[in-house]
């Protein structure tokens, strides 16, 4: 199978309606396993493929998992190096999908933008999670 095939079958089983909801039990591990999930959105203006089961396929993403269980976020440079992670894996999931179709929209630095926007979301939750644990283990 083609690399790229190999890509439109990942993408299109990831963007499979009710497929990649995790389970509140897959939530609360992905919490002990400590990382982020950083995924690129792109739309494709075109039909590029149907699922198994006829749908069309018109929006493309791609995920990365980012760990920070190597890192402490109670200090800046924790912090830094992990903000750091996300805008790398954002820019290289929302690159990858721009380089098998180059005409999906947004471009790679909005696509980037917007993943990067809401993989920090979740980075803030962690950080006010720490800083409350901290508050707790000084009192």
């Amino acid at each position: 199978m083609s690399a790229p095939l190999e890509l439109l079958l990942l993408l299109a089983t990831a963007t499979a309606p009710g497929c990649c909801e995790p389970s509140m039990a897959a939530q609360d591990a992905e919490a002990e396993i400590e990382e982020i999930v950083v995924t690129g959105r792109r739309i494709i203006t075109r039909t590029v493929s149907r699922t198994p089961v006829g749908a069309t396929l018109n929006e493309m993403t791609l995920s990365y998992r980012i760990s920070y269980d190597d890192l402490d976020l109670r200090s800046g440079a924790g912090r830094s190096e992990l903000e750091r992670r996300v805008n790398d894996a954002a820019l290289a999931a929302c690159k990858e999908i721009g380089r098998v179709y180059p005409l999906a929209e947004p471009n790679d630095a909005e696509c980037a933008r917007i993943a990067r926007s809401r993989a920090m979301y979740r980075v803030h939750e962690i950080e006010r999670g720490n800083k409350s644990h901290a508050k707790k283990s000084h009192d």
